[in-house]
């Protein structure tokens, strides 16, 4: 009988740890598969706007007051 809990407890345990790994094993925001900014927390922005500008998967910058984001450039 205490074996199966203990079973039961490493197959939890196992799920775990895998389920907290899973979202570390995405592909990286970059040139090779962004054609807009990659924003911060690894999102590839395909609308380029003030907020969020920049072009073939660089870091999303925001420009300042007065400019435009024009293909990718404040």
């Amino acid at each position: 009988m205490i074996s199966r809990h203990l079973r039961f407890a490493f197959l939890g345990a196992l799920m775990g740890l895998v389920v907290a790994l899973v979202p570390g094993c995405q592909k990286k925001c970059g040139p090779d598969n962004c054609t807009g900014c990659c924003s911060p927390d690894n999102v590839c922005v395909t609308a380029t706007d003030a907020v969020a500008c920049g072009a073939s998967g660089s870091a999303c910058l925001t420009c300042a007051a007065e400019q435009v984001c024009t293909d990718g450039v404040c």
